[in-house]
Order: C-alpha cells, then structure tokens, then sequence
C-alpha cells in the first residue's frame, strides 16, 4: 500500500481520509452480500424448480421477494468489494466527481434497490387486501397475476437510473467526492430524498393495509370456532402467507426504514451501523421464510436428498462400470493364458 499522497491513476486528487480505516467494513459488505445472494438465490430457484410449489400464486410471490433480495445482496457484495480494493490500493481515499461515483455497479444497484424496497412491500400488501378481503376472487386468479405483480415491482425502480444519471452529469468537473462513492455521493440531493421516501412511505403506507387485513382475519377466527377456521387448507395458507409478509414489511421498516428517518432528519448521524442494519434485512427475510413456510422447508429436504441419491447413484454406476472393465480385463488375460 503506497504512503504518499500522490494522485492514483483515473482520479483526480487525494483526500484527507483514511482509507485503510474501513477496510473492515467493507469485509463485512462482501461477506453479508454473498451470504444474502447464495441463500436467497437457491431458495428462488428451490421454489421455481418445484412445479408443485411453483403453481401457488404465495409461493410465486415469496420468490420475488427472494429474488429481489439477490439484488440487493450483491448490491452489498459490489460495493464491499469496490471499496476493499480502494482501501487496499491507497493510503487516502482518491477524489472523484460525483458522476464517476454515480457511474460505478454499486450505485446503479443501490439506486434500484432503495425505491424498490418500498414498492415491493407495498404491492405485496396490495396483494394481502384482495387475498384476505376477497378470497374467492383472488383464488380465481391465475399464476399469470402474479408474473405481472412481479414484472412491476422489477421495472418501475429501473426508472430511478437514468433520473440519477442525468441529474448527476452536470457535476462532472469538480472532484470534491471520495472515492469510497457511498450513495449520497453519487446523486444530487434531492434524487437521494426521493428516493429514501419512496422506500419510506410505500413500506409506511403498508400499515393502512395491515391493520385492516389483521382485524379481518381475527373476525373470521373468532366467529367461526378456531379450530374449524383452520381446519381448512384455504385458511391456513392464507394466513400463513399473510403472517410472513407482514414480518417481511416489519423488517423492512424496523431495519431499512428507521434509520432511513434519522438519517434524513439528522444526515451527520453515523451510518455504518445503518448499514449493517440495512444489510442485515436480507438475512432475517432468510430466516422468516424458514420458520413460517413449512412447505418451503420440505422442498429444501427434498431438494437435499435428491441431490445425495443422485451423487449414490452415479457413484453406483461409477463403481459398476469399473468392475465391468476389470471383469473384461480379467478375462482377457486369463483367454491369453490359455
């Protein structure tokens, strides 16, 4: 690691900061980022592989969710990795424009990802209202529905990219950003407070459908008897569902959303401890889909076992074409012998 403050190749100053401080950090990005990517990544695919599970509009939905968070997590994992190699190279963070740092993977994907975070969790509380207010009508709903859900909460996010490219083109001469290029380095600010209330009031807004669904829920337990309630199949899924979005959207607000509103009331607050509590969100979604889905967990099992007999089974033929070969080859020699 160089000692002087000479200027890097590609920028165009040196700052004040130290770059090797946070190297830590950025560790802790790479290491979040895959475990949120591989996690939520094979229990996607787990779920789109399994034509039983995959023909259940919740299940569809869950996938998205989980998708979604493969794009966050390797949001984390190119920014811990974009920030590692800086810290590695220089002893002070380089100096760069603010569209360079707007120019990088990180912040295309961090500007995906934080209006997007709200507008997945407020259609998905769409979804909840019509399921639990109109139950008949949402179980006449095809797969088809859901394709199109998810096709809106991926592409409507897509159009905050190329607002945050131009607004940031017009600061491309003066070199007053480090290179460590954190969000609110890349964009003008009001774009980056567009964003966070996006994300805030759409994951807010899910309470005004919350509250209602729940009450709902709680009247048709109590005027049937619970027992009968959940006697049927209908019935459990749907309120299975409906509990874990809503501590899918309970995480987003307490891990994504709180520190989004003291950072936007008081932006000189440390953040690297929001952050963690950002990132750690994909983890926790891993672990509410383990413990509330059930049917999820058997197709991981499955998914397991079918992966070991196939490896027996192909150890088996392995073995058996080896000792055909050494069959033959016996044989051979003692026709030789003769």
């Amino acid at each position: 690691m160089s000692s002087n403050r000479s200027v890097p190749t590609g920028f165009c100053g040196v700052s004040s900061k130290m770059a090797e401080q946070d190297a830590l950090n950025y560790q802790l990005y790479i290491t979040g980022g895959t475990l949120i990517t591989v996690f939520n990544l094979a229990l996607g695919l787990i779920i789109v592989c399994h034509k039983s599970i995959r023909q259940q509009k919740e299940y569809l939905i869950y996938a998205g969710c989980m998708f979604f968070d493969v794009i966050f997590g390797l949001t984390y994992l190119s920014s811990g990795a974009f920030r590692l190699k800086v810290a590695n190279e220089n002893t002070y963070f380089p100096m760069t424009t603010k569209y360079e740092c707007m120019m990088t993977v990180h912040n295309f994907l961090f500007v995906y990802i934080t209006p997007g975070a709200g507008i997945l969790v407020f259609v998905t509380a769409i979804d909840r209202f019509i399921g639990v207010f109109f139950p008949t009508k949402y179980m006449l709903l095809r797969t088809r529905y859901v394709y199109c859900l998810l096709f809106l909460i991926f592409t409507i996010p897509l159009i905050a990219i190329p607002i945050a490219v131009f607004t940031s083109m017009p600061y491309n001469v003066d070199c007053d950003q480090h290179a460590a290029c954190i969000l609110s380095q890349a964009i003008t600010y009001q774009v980056y407070l567009g964003l966070r209330l996006i994300r805030i009031i759409g994951s807010l807004a899910c309470v005004l459908f919350y509250v209602p669904i729940s009450i709902k829920i709680f009247y048709n337990v109590s005027r049937a008897s619970s027992a009968a309630y959940m006697a049927t199949s209908q019935n459990r899924r749907l309120i299975r569902m409906t509990v874990t979005v809503i501590l899918v959207t309970v995480n987003t607000i307490c891990l994504y959303v709180v520190p989004d509103i003291i950072l936007l009331f008081n932006p000189s607050t440390p953040s690297f401890a929001f952050y963690l509590m950002n990132m750690s969100k994909g983890l926790v979604n891993i672990v509410i889909f383990l413990v509330t889905q059930k049917t999820l967990r058997k197709a991981i099992m499955q998914s397991i076992k079918a992966k070991g007999a196939n490896r027996s089974r192909l150890v088996s033929v392995t073995n058996n074409h080896i000792d055909q070969k050494t069959i033959t080859v016996t044989s051979t020699r003692k026709f030789t012998m003769r």
